[in-house]
């Protein structure tokens, strides 16, 4: 539910909360795991989650050229897990468990623009994100150790500039995120029974990205674009030294999983230290319709994909490099299209 209230030509209001329910659970006849041929775990799990939240948003703007805008939202969720598991021969391995936790957070955020022009502003902003704590289903050898992941907190900087003057369109950016208990997805043997890879989520304690982007438009005329951008990322786990990871048994050259690694000042997942573009976009008149050709050059360096892990111990000089790499790539795309007058087909 959201409430709009222009108070005034200088005050903007916005007010609102919201709620999720949420119950879901396996197939009664449960998850089915099977090693060499062999039912080694079936496990039934079910979770619940309710959440609330309440927020508010004000813009207040002192003259035609300035923007302060300051904001706000409670948060308050349950969530719940149920779970047992039964091994091939019937045997419990791990014994029906049920709990639930409760995640509270309030997060505030602030910003300011101003317009120095027409069509040109600076702003800078601060903000704090949440990201709700859950549980991972199965990813516990007992009840003991089923515990659930706490949430991801982040605090945002940014300041920025962005102007559009003649034929020319330029914005740049810079921003800086502090991160707490940032979530990070590593996969590994099932821990009931060695066997199977389930996929985790764990804690870092800490964490951090800055880093700077920018695009420049250049349109000498309503046919033709020119876009060239780029961006430079540092985004490094920070204290991280009891990361599970899977590692690489040196000797038979088979995965070590569940291996306790060190990941403090790793790079994280899909995170690439630079990239970036160069597009062209021409139009034209053809046939009552409009041809369009564009072409797209993009540039990628090397990042880890999805599992931050290190080859682990053992492997000399390979021992604290992080396994899952993407190398550094480019691609190219091009497209023709054309679209009929009354813009109801477009053949490309």
């Amino acid at each position: 539910v959201d409430f709009v209230l222009d108070t005034s030509d200088t005050l903007d209001l916005v007010v609102g909360a919201t709620y999720f329910w949420e119950d879901r659970e396996y197939d009664p006849r449960g998850v089915i795991t099977w090693q060499g041929g062999n039912l080694t775990v079936r496990s039934n799990a079910a979770t619940d989650t309710s959440a609330f939240a309440a927020y508010a948003n004000a813009t207040f703007r002192p003259t035609p050229r300035l923007s302060l805008t300051v904001g706000g939202r409670w948060n308050h969720e349950k969530r719940g897990i149920s779970y047992a598991a039964v091994n091939g021969a019937g045997t419990v391995t791990f014994p029906q468990t049920d709990k639930d936790v409760t995640f509270k957070k309030f997060i505030p955020s602030a910003s300011i623009r101003y317009e120095l022009a027409e069509r040109t502003n600076v702003y800078a902003s601060y903000s704090q994100g949440f990201r709700s704590g859950a549980w991972n289903l199965g990813g516990a050898a007992s009840p003991d150790l089923l515990l659930p992941i706490q949430p991801e907190n982040i605090k945002a900087y940014e300041l920025g500039f962005k102007t559009r003057t003649g034929q020319f369109r330029f914005d740049v950016a810079t921003f800086y995120y502090d991160y707490s208990g940032f979530h990070v997805t590593a996969s590994g043997p099932n821990p009931l029974c060695g066997c199977g890879i389930i996929i985790q989520v764990q804690n870092a304690k800490d964490a951090e990205i800055y880093g700077a982007d920018g695009q420049v438009t250049w349109s000498p005329s309503s046919r033709f674009d020119l876009t060239l951008g780029a961006s430079w990322l540092h985004a490094r786990y920070g204290t991280f030294p009891n990361a599970t990871g899977t590692g690489l048994n040196p000797i038979t050259n088979l995965n070590a999983g569940s291996q306790i690694q060190d990941w403090s000042g790793k790079q994280m997942s899909r995170a690439p230290n630079y990239s970036g573009n160069l597009a062209a976009t021409y139009r034209a008149p053809l046939a009552d319709g409009q041809l369009e050709m564009s072409a797209n050059v993009h540039y990628t360096a090397s990042f880890v994909v999805s599992n931050p892990s290190l080859y682990g111990p053992g492997n000399g000089a390979l021992s604290n490099k992080q396994r899952y790499r993407q190398g550094s790539y480019a691609t190219v795309d091009a497209q023709i299209a054309w679209t009929a007058p009354d813009q109801h087909m477009t053949i490309a």
